[in-house]
């Protein structure tokens, strides 16, 4: 099978899908042991499935954390004490299956599903690291309102609750570094996606980008006076990474224009904005300055997330 593209992989970063693929597992080096000062991210294997890798913020020392026959693994969370990390998976069969939210430690012990949220997509951490965020399917949503929302939910599985109500579907929640608001993607201003942000009760909607584009993948920078994101649609070309203050001000593209560009995550010290293009990592300010590509591997890259104190070149 040939190497997947990014096109695959933006398919994956809402309500994943897969068929035909088959895990066989390979032979990779052992994992560090500790999350600090690393990056995790998803990558393909040798055996084209996914798996969860961590590497230093300089592109060396790439890791195996986590396999699993039988799944892929993408779209890696790191908890912000760095003794966990959330991550999105489905089955690999040909059958397909349902993705759901996993978590498991930092060394890739007890892997185990996220109780309680079957069917989710991708998590965000609270600041204090006691809940997860989730785009959730409400099997019986309130008259009129849609079935996929926002869910919050305590990382044992207890705690479950649908954050906020509206008759259109809701995507990709971010978590502000202060814990007051999230970010989030909805179709609520007509058929493309665009960024809102609501307080963590669900309350006070404010919209953020409103183009005819898909806006996805918020995410906050760690002093919250940015968000990035990533743009694509019909027409608009390569997909875009860009900034933009949470108010709508302010959009600037950072990502590599001649390539497909998607998934950002903020480096610690918000000093750099991470994201995948052409199949590898790559790294930039965000200012748009500095851009440089941080992996080389032929096995495509994904969804960057750094343990706490890793400094980004």
């Amino acid at each position: 099978m040939p190497a997947l593209t990014a096109r695959r992989f933006v398919a994956w970063s809402f309500w994943a899908a897969c068929a035909g693929l088959a895990c066989t597992g390979g032979s990779e080096p052992e994992p560090a042991p500790s999350l600090f000062g690393r990056v995790v991210f998803s990558r393909e294997t040798p055996d084209t499935s996914f798996a969860i890798y961590l590497m230093t913020p300089e592109g060396t020392d790439i890791r195996l954390l986590k396999w699993v026959e039988g799944r892929a693994l993408i779209i890696p969370r790191v908890s912000p004490d760095g003794q966990q990390i959330a991550v999105l998976t489905f089955p690999t069969g040909p059958l397909g299956g349902t993705q759901e939210p996993y978590i498991m430690n930092a060394d890739g012990s007890d892997f185990r599903p996220l109780p309680n949220a079957f069917g989710g997509g991708p998590a965000s951490w609270a600041p204090d690291g006691s809940r997860l965020a989730f785009a959730c399917v409400d099997p019986f949503p309130p008259v009129g309102e849609s079935s996929k929302a926002i869910c919050e939910i305590n990382v044992d599985g207890s705690g479950l609750r649908r954050v906020n109500h509206s008759a259109f579907i809701s995507l990709s929640p971010a978590w502000s570094p202060d814990g007051l608001r999230i970010a989030y993607m909805s179709d609520s201003t007509g058929s493309a996606l665009d960024i809102f942000t609501m307080s963590s009760a669900g309350s006070d909607v404010q919209q953020v980008t409103a183009t005819p584009w898909q806006e996805s993948g918020p995410a906050w920078s760690p002093d919250g006076a940015l968000l990035a994101f990533w743009r694509s649609g019909i027409g608009y070309g390569p997909s875009q990474v860009l900034v933009i203050e949470p108010s709508g001000a302010g959009e600037l593209p950072v990502g590599a224009p001649a390539a497909a560009s998607f998934g950002p995550s903020w480096s610690p010290a918000g000093t750099e904005i991470w994201f995948s293009a052409g199949e590898q990592l790559f790294a930039v300010g965000p200012d748009g300055t500095g851009l440089h590509q941080v992996t080389t591997s032929s096995r495509a890259a994904a969804w960057p997330s750094f343990g706490p104190e890793a400094v980004a070149r």
